[in-house]
């Protein structure tokens, strides 16, 4: 892991930072696959603190990637890093734009699977995961309806 933390994680996150958004793209995909490598607590909070800042980010692209990526994210990480990233599920299931809806939906399996194992302070979830499976369900875009129906 010295070469993961020590290197690639700090340049991941430059790239995450970066004013490109190919590079932003770039980094969400590589940080997923890192994470499952991460054994650290540091590198843990490095890699949900990149994913949270790009789940704001103003370009679309980089907030569907980060929906698309984020169940998996979450199934390698626990505690309040896991908290973390479903709260950012949670906003990007409410994105204004519904191609980010819509991809928060296609990762509704995944964040749904992170969680059902979950310590006890993460129970709750599952309820608000439900609650949420079934606003997008009357969502106003038809893909994001028919993503949650299928």
């Amino acid at each position: 892991s010295h070469g993961l933390s020590e290197v690639m994680l700090p340049s991941l996150v430059a790239m995450a930072e970066s004013t490109s958004e190919e590079l932003k793209l770039f980094a969400i995909r590589i940080l997923c696959c890192v994470s499952k490598l991460c054994t650290g607590e540091e590198d843990k909070v490095q890699v949900a603190s990149a994913v949270t800042t790009l789940a704001t980010d103003k370009s679309f692209k980089v907030r569907k990637v980060c929906a698309q990526y984020i169940g998996e994210l979450c199934a390698t990480a626990s505690g309040d890093k896991k908290e973390q990233l479903l709260g950012v599920f949670f906003k990007l299931c409410a994105d204004g734009l519904w191609t980010v809806r819509k991809s928060a939906v296609d990762g509704l399996v995944s964040i749904g699977k992170a969680t059902e194992n979950a310590e006890p302070g993460l129970t709750t979830y599952m309820q608000k995961i439900a609650d949420t499976a079934v606003e997008l369900s009357q969502d106003s875009s038809r893909w994001v309806r028919q993503a949650v129906l299928s």
